[in-house]
C-alpha cells in the first residue's frame, strides 16, 4: 500500500513485530533489542488490551507455582501456544469473576501509568535511532454484544453501557470491567501522544462503524486489518512520500 501509493518516489520495506499477548514493557524492551539494529524510519506501535487484562500479571503469577502437577504443566504448555484454547481457557476462568467499582478505578489508574510510561520509554529509544514514532489507539469490545448485533455500536456507547452496569449493580464481570480499564488506558495515550507531539492514528474512530470486523476482544478479520493499515499508511506517507497529497 505505501509503494503503491507514493508512486515509486519511495521504497518501503514493512517488518513485523508483533507478537501475541505481549505487553508495552515486553514491546519496549523487543524494539531496544531487536528492533533499534534494524535501524527504522518509522515505528509503529498498536497495543492495549494485554496492558489492561493485566497479562504479564497473570504469566508471573502463573509461575509462582512450584510444583505444578504434570497435568497442568501441560495445559499450560498448551495455553500458551494455541491462541483459541488460551481465549477459551480464559473466559472460562474469569468472564465470572467480579469486580468493584474501586478495584476497578484503582486497577485502570495504574495499569494507565505504566501505560504511559511505557510509551514515554519507547519514545525515546526511537528518537535515538531518528525513527518517527506513530501510535495508534486500538478498538475493542467485550462481551455485551455479539458480532451480529455490534455492528453501529459505537465503542464509546459500549464503554457507557458497562459504567451504567457498574451503577446499576456495583459490580462487573470481568470481562466486562477489561474494557473499562481499556477505555483508560485509550484515553491517556491520546493524551500523551498530544502532549509530546506524537503522531496519532485513531483507530478507534476508524473502525467504530464496523465493530463487526472483531471476531475477539481486538482480533480481526482482514477487512478490519486493511482498515488499519490504511490508517496508519496516511501519517507514514504524509512524512515520507513528496509526491503523496
Amino acid at each position: 500500500m505505501l509503494n503503491e501509493r507514493c508512486g515509486g518516489s519511495a521504497t518501503f520495506e514493512v517488518l513485523n513485530l508483533g507478537i501475541p499477548h505481549l505487553t508495552s514493557a515486553q514491546i519496549v524492551a523487543l524494539f531496544e533489542h531487536e528492533g533499534v539494529p534494524l535501524a527504522p524510519d518509522f515505528v509503529t506501535f498498536y497495543e492495549g488490551v494485554n496492558d489492561a487484562a493485566g497479562t504479564q500479571e497473570r504469566i508471573a503469577a502463573g509461575g509462582a507455582k512450584r510444583h505444578p502437577s504434570a497435568l497442568r504443566a501441560f495445559a499450560r504448555a498448551l495455553r500458551q501456544r494455541l491462541m483459541m484454547v488460551e481465549l477459551a481457557h480464559d473466559i472460562a476462568a474469569r468472564k465470572l469473576e467480579k469486580r468493584g467499582a474501586e478495584y476497578i478505578s484503582d486497577t485502570a489508574r495504574a495499569r494507565r501509568e505504566q501505560f504511559v510510561e511505557n510509551l514515554e520509554a519507547l519514545r525515546q529509544a526511537t528518537r535515538r535511532t531518528n525513527a518517527t514514532l506513530v501510535v495508534a489507539n486500538q478498538q475493542a469490545k467485550s462481551t455485551l454484544h455479539d458480532r451480529e448485533s455490534i455492528r453501529g455500536v459505537r465503542y464509546a456507547d459500549e464503554v457507557r453501557e458497562i459504567r451504567d452496569l457498574l451503577a446499576q449493580r456495583g459490580f462487573l464481570y470481568a470481562p466486562e470491567a477489561l474494557l473499562l480499564v481499556h477505555a483508560e488506558l485509550m484515553d491517556g495515550e491520546a493524551r500523551w501522544s498530544a502532549a509530546h507531539e506524537v503522531p496519532f492514528v485513531d483507530l478507534i474512530h476508524a473502525l467504530d462503524q464496523r465493530r463487526d470486523v472483531l471476531v475477539s476482544w481486538v482480533h480481526l478479520l482482514p477487512e478490519g486489518n486493511r482498515i488499519i493499515a490504511d490508517e496508519l499508511a496516511a501519517p507514514i506517507l504524509a512524512r515520507a512520500c513528496p509526491t503523496h497529497h
